[in-house]
């Protein structure tokens, strides 16, 4: 960059100059006593769908001697963690102290120079250009000496604290609403196992209904409480599954493949392909009242559309991917969860089939059993589960609107394009 088009006060640095680069490394996976110890060990894998700032630990852990005997390096926390390969540009901070495998390049900053959180938003703007740099002839990799020779643009050390604040915040809200979601979403997954696993739903009097004495009586599923009944999942009595195909739609619509779909989120609304007036055979447009999951075996992927979140209907499409369930108001709530429930995978898995992918057709997901309560005990749910859905959805529509905020305001605070005070 030309220094007559440099921000006032700011200057161009290499990042090796303002940061120490440091490597990674993988102990023997051979010596079981390099593993399982005390100390954090992140690879980009525990990056992939990563939703936070900080990251504390990854799936592994190493040992002391683990440590000894590698070069892993142990990073103390404020270390900004960079994956330089397979994939390139995840970037999460160490809250504590961790270490990586040899997929990153870390960066302990001069405090004088640069502020750790000003580098994380900074390199977070840099993927493609990273990409861009990467060689290799087997897989694409950035090496330290590229990553030390990149210059990155600073503002003065104040203005670096500022804008890495104000980028902060938005990021602690969005983080704070993504953490209450998944409290909800637990207390809704307890409640509907204690109810319809469990079956512990109150009785008449108010009381656990098996702990109290309820009358079973015998079907497919085993027991199940007097006045409940059992159907095939999709077969169009309670449940009805939705045809895939050529449908035609007016207007601009996201497309969501099974992959921008995590834990009933969808991700990186921004980057989603848009359709215009295109119909294709990958369009399934959701309706009210329907429950979407992934039909390739080992994905667990589900999406919900009702009352709360019904102004996404006319927002989305939907890849062939999902298999989409169609039920009544009454019957949304706990269909969800039914199909968020561990055991549905399991089944839903083991009725996967196919040559090319291994997958689940609407055939046999008529073949899965699904137990329908009466209707009071379902009205009851509701009761509970209804405003436990609409306060994730507005947490979801709030992150959005902070994700797009953050995302506008990033690159033209981290350019000098927009200036703060100090």
């Amino acid at each position: 960059m030309d220094d007559l088009n440099l921000p006032e006060g700011w200057e161009v640095r290499k990042l090796g100059e303002v940061a120490n680069v440091i490597g990674g490394g993988t102990p023997s996976t051979k010596k079981s006593e390099y593993w399982n110890g005390d100390i954090p060990w992140i690879t980009p894998k525990d990056l992939s769908n990563y939703s936070f700032k900080y990251i504390c630990k990854g799936e592994r852990n190493i040992s002391r001697e683990g440590l000894k005997n590698s070069s892993a390096k142990l990073l103390p926390p404020g270390t900004i963690l960079l994956s330089s390969r397979a994939p390139i540009g995840y970037v999460a901070i160490a809250k504590n102290e961790l270490t990586t495998n040899q997929g990153f390049r870390s960066f302990i900053t001069n405090e004088d120079k640069l502020n750790y959180e000003f580098l994380y938003y900074w390199l977070k703007t840099k993927k493609k250009v990273l990409e861009s740099l990467a060689g290799g002839s087997t897989f694409k990799e950035i090496s330290g000496t590229t990553i030390k020779n990149l210059e990155i643009l600073l503002p003065p050390l104040k203005e670096q604290q500022k804008i890495a604040e104000i980028l902060s915040s938005l990021d602690e809200k969005i983080e704070l609403n993504i953490k209450m979601n998944k409290t909800l979403e637990e207390m809704a997954k307890a409640i509907f196992k204690r109810w319809f696993i469990d079956f512990e739903f109150p009785n008449e009097e108010g009381k656990p209904y098996k702990s109290s004495g309820g009358e079973f009586i015998n079907s497919e599923l085993g027991e199940i409480p007097k006045g409940w009944k059992v159907e095939n999942l999709g077969s169009g009595k309670s449940t009805k599954i939705l045809s895939s195909g050529l449908k035609k739609f007016d207007g601009l619509k996201k497309y969501i493949a099974t992959a921008n779909v995590v834990e009933g989120y969808i991700t990186g609304f921004d980057k989603l392909i848009t359709y215009d007036n295109k119909p294709s055979r990958a369009n399934m447009q959701p309706k009210i009242n329907t429950v979407w999951f992934a039909k390739m075996a080992n994905s667990v992927k589900h999406l919900i559309f009702y009352e709360g979140n019904k102004h996404w209907i006319n927002k989305y499409i939907l890849s062939t991917g999902f298999a989409g369930l169609e039920c009544s108001s009454n019957l949304i709530y706990y269909i969800y969860e039914f199909i968020k429930y561990p055991s549905f995978w399991e089944i839903k898995d083991n009725l996967a089939n196919g040559a090319v992918q291994v997958a689940v057709n609407n055939n046999s997901i008529k073949l899965i059993y699904i137990l329908i309560p009466p209707e009071n005990i379902l009205n009851n749910f509701n009761k509970i589960i209804k405003p436990i859905y609409n306060m994730i959805f507005k947490n979801i529509d709030e992150i959005q609107t902070l994700t797009k905020i953050r995302d506008t305001l990033l690159p033209k605070l981290i350019t000098g394009k927009i200036r703060v005070r100090v």
